[in-house]
């Protein structure tokens, strides 16, 4: 029925629903370096879409949210939608106990297109 399934949209395949298409996965690595348990959550980390776009929260995660043990490290993998054609990416990070009113920016590395790979089944 009309409407449904993928759509052309700027030459990238797209949902019929205008919403991004593309997946960016991020692996963040997470450590406590303090004396006591913290609090994390995938939420806390968000995808800035150029210098002055909007920042996105993430689609999934592997990750929940609960207590990151003193002195651990943990690795998540937090997944986002966005354009096909975004540039200046950057990932911010929300502590609300850093006592800071904006978010901590995080440098990415370069991104590695690999279309369709989160929906080939692998196994």
């Amino acid at each position: 029925h009309d409407g449904h399934g993928a759509a052309v949209i700027r030459g990238a395949a797209q949902p019929a629903n205008r919403t991004w298409g593309d997946h960016l996965a991020l692996q963040l690595e997470v450590s406590n370096d303090s004396d006591r348990d913290v609090l994390f959550s995938p939420g806390q980390l968000r995808l800035k879409l150029g210098q002055d776009g909007p920042s996105v929260t993430n689609r999934a995660s592997d990750a929940a949210a609960g207590r990151l043990p003193a002195g651990a490290t943990q690795r998540y993998w937090i997944s986002f939608l966005a354009p096909s054609d975004a540039a200046g990416l950057a990932a911010e990070f929300t502590d609300p106990w850093l006592g800071e009113d904006k978010p901590l920016a995080l440098a990415l590395p370069p991104v590695m297109r690999r279309p369709g790979s989160l929906e080939v089944d692998h196994g």
